[in-house]
């Protein structure tokens, strides 16, 4: 497939001129005059090589607008060859095919990430692994219609949950109320900490600790080591600013991380997120794709955050999932990679209503699993008994890290992104859980039991702290963490 490049008439003028004052300019001439023309009338296209023979360097006429924020090349000499030259031009952020992928050109990626260490068995190169995180869709209604499928899958995943499991007994267990009421002295506690005892061992109890956030006091977290020996979840809740759209925006953000391997990158990714954010926020601003703009930077943020890792960790090879919330305006977006999960749970009804906003990236969900043959990868059962996995080893299909040989850059950095109005969130609770919760309980039994809680005059820490204890009794033995957020 051959890359094009659009060519501005007037750009392409003066490069021709300034560029070559001989005579061999003037057998130029009349084909830079030629492509002038009908690059102002927008219908004249030119291959790479065939724009690198005339013009040193590509225009800026692509769909978006960009300001590099991020430590990117080429530095001194494409500023000397504009002084030289005289011509303002950007470098061109796109590198697009014909058809319909397009990528960020590698000037605008960070200089010193990190490339996959590829497996040598596996059928892929890494610049294909790279295009393939790096590409951009920048069609607006291509992106809306993503949006679209992308949550009618979440919500039909927890409906279907709902169905399979709906005569479970641990979801009776889960949903039991009486357990966990004589746990609190007060109701309205805003941190603290309980002990809950284990489902399999009941001499043996844990500790399920809870807080209120107090840069955001709308938002609780509460979370228990279970029976693992160390606890790799993580979170994030933070207010910041940055320019979306061309506009400053008052942005919150929360989530959760479930870190596999050792702590180091669900340490990591919340440290650095609101960074990468801004940084793709600002660069990606064509005031025509205001949709397309946040989709393509928030799935940019997280490629570049998955990539810089090595700097501060070069020897490190762990890996976390990422369920993360953005409220930018009226509008919340859930970027979710592996399976942590997020649920948004309202009043109404006996037990409230609740809706899945993220669909767990699953080896056994075909469109993930095509994810990762894409990238050179296999789905495996390690015995006979086990889970689907990646490469034979990890469940899930998208990740932070995880960057070693053993996967090969077959597991993305890519989220899923679903987008939600303020008519639909507004006055609910916004649940957002490591995997440990969801397995003991489903989404709707996670929505009954905050729904009852809540309700009841109990205050976020708590109803957090009570959905951690639940999932206890539910017999989870991985860590769990869960994060309620008041909209």
């Amino acid at each position: 497939m051959n890359k094009t490049l659009p060519l501005n008439g007037i750009s392409a003028f003066s490069y021709s001129w300034n560029t070559y004052k001989d005579t061999t300019a003037l057998m130029r001439l009349p084909i830079a005059i030629w492509g002038g023309a009908m690059g102002l009338l927008g219908k004249f296209q030119v291959s790479v090589d065939q724009a690198t023979k005339y013009l040193q360097t590509p225009d800026n006429t692509n769909t978006f607008s960009y300001k590099p924020l991020l430590d990117v090349h080429p530095r001194e000499v494409y500023r000397h060859n504009i002084k030289e030259r005289g011509v303002m031009l950007m470098p061109d952020p796109l590198n697009t095919f014909q058809g319909e992928r397009t990528i960020l050109s590698e000037s605008y990626r960070p200089i010193n990430r990190k490339i996959a260490e590829l497996n040598p068995e596996l059928k892929v190169s890494a610049k294909e692994v790279e295009n393939l995180e790096y590409r951009i869709v920048a069609d607006e209604k291509k992106v809306i219609q993503k949006l679209a499928k992308a949550k009618t899958a979440a919500l039909q995943a927890g409906t279907t949950e709902a169905i399979v499991h709906s005569n479970d007994y641990i979801q009776g267990v889960f949903r039991n109320d009486s357990i966990h009421n004589k746990l609190f002295n007060d109701q309205q506690q805003k941190n603290g900490s309980i002990k809950v005892m284990d489902s399999y061992n009941y001499s043996n109890f844990h500790d399920v600790h809870f807080d209120t956030l107090k840069e955001t006091p709308e938002v609780a977290v509460a979370h228990c080591i279970g029976n693992r020996k160390t606890m790799e979840d993580n979170h994030i809740a933070e207010l910041f600013s940055a320019t979306v759209n061309g506009k400053t925006e008052q942005i919150q953000v929360t989530g959760v991380f479930d870190g596999h391997g050792s702590r180091t990158w669900a340490n990591y990714a919340p440290k650095y997120i609101v960074q990468r954010l801004k940084e793709t926020f600002e660069l990606i601003n064509n005031p025509k794709t205001p949709t397309a703009n946040i989709w393509n930077a928030i799935k940019i943020a997280f490629v570049n955050l998955d990539r810089t890792l090595e700097e501060d960790y070069p020897d490190d090879y762990s890996g976390t999932t990422a369920n993360i919330a953005i409220k930018i305006g009226k509008k919340l977006w859930i970027a979710n990679l592996g399976d942590s999960r997020a649920i948004l749970v309202g009043s109404g009804g006996p037990h409230g209503s609740y809706t899945q906003l993220s669909e767990d990236a699953k080896p056994t969900i075909e469109k993930y699993a095509s994810s990762v043959l894409k990238r050179g990868g296999f789905i495996s059962k390690a015995s006979q008994s086990d889970y689907q996995r990646v490469n034979g080893v990890l469940t899930t299909t998208k990740s932070l890290g995880d960057n070693d040989k053993r996967h090969g850059g077959t597991v993305s950095a890519r989220p899923t992104i679903t987008c939600y109005e303020e008519g639909e969130y507004k006055d609910k609770a916004l649940v957002q859980v490591c995997d440990g919760v969801t397995d003991a309980g489903i989404s709707e039994s996670i929505g009954h039991a905050v729904n009852n809680d809540l309700t009841n005059g109990n205050s976020p820490a708590v109803t957090a702290a009570r959905l951690v204890s639940r999932s206890v009794d539910g017999m989870s033995t991985d860590n769990m963490t869960a994060m309620i957020t008041l909209l």
